[in-house]
């Protein structure tokens, strides 16, 4: 598993003639934050920017120090690609609360966290707002989610769901710990911290 912005700033090198093509600037990922969609590699024009943009089908390897794509014309715009215009800039989610579908801030998004392919597995949070487990290990599996941003602006979450994987200790295993300077806690924000009972 990675942190989003471990892929921020690496170069993306063409395999078929070695071409250096860029940096990353930024990621995309899809609607329904479930996979990483595409790179963001900056933007062109004038008084009309467009994005520029490589798809992750053209994506061959993530490695850890450089992105290798499988040739120089794989860099496009994302009026050439017509499903972009629903992808997300993963900078956009920084930051956007996470919620119970009830209304109860739980925590602050940080960074997703991706599996090898390029899945979303998971969120990891800056802030956490309420007390427990979540407190100890920032984290919000995908598989919680019950809302994506569809209905507003705020990701919501089964909280019952992501209290019952915590419990699980052969779930909470696989929970990964957050790194201390990635994450703050609410009280080091002066937030105050709230208790939620099960079935909120």
């Amino acid at each position: 598993m990675r942190f989003g912005k471990d892929l921020d700033n690496k170069p993306i090198i063409s395999v078929s003639d070695g071409q250096i093509l860029g940096r990353t600037k930024d990621l995309y990922v899809n609607q329904d934050l479930t996979q990483l969609a595409g790179l963001y590699v900056g933007s062109e024009g004038v008084i009309r920017r467009t994005d520029k943009i490589i798809p992750t089908e053209y994506i061959n390897l993530f490695g850890i120090d450089v992105i290798l794509v499988k040739s120089p014309d794989v860099i496009s715009t994302t009026k050439a690609v017509p499903e972009s215009d629903k992808w997300r800039r993963l900078s956009d989610l920084h930051g956007k609360e996470a919620r119970t579908p009830g209304g109860t801030k739980l925590a602050a998004i940080d960074d997703v966290i991706l599996d090898e392919l390029g899945a979303i597995s998971g969120f990891s949070l800056s802030r956490v707002f309420v007390s427990g487990p979540l407190a100890d290990r920032p984290f919000i599996p995908r598989e919680v989610v019950v809302d994506a941003f569809q209905s507003g602006d705020a990701l919501l979450v089964d909280f019952p769901q992501l209290e019952a994987i915590y419990t699980d200790p052969e779930q909470a295993a696989n929970v990964p710990l957050a790194e201390k300077s990635d994450s703050e806690t609410a009280e080091e924000d002066g937030e105050v911290t709230v208790s939620i009972e099960e079935g909120q």
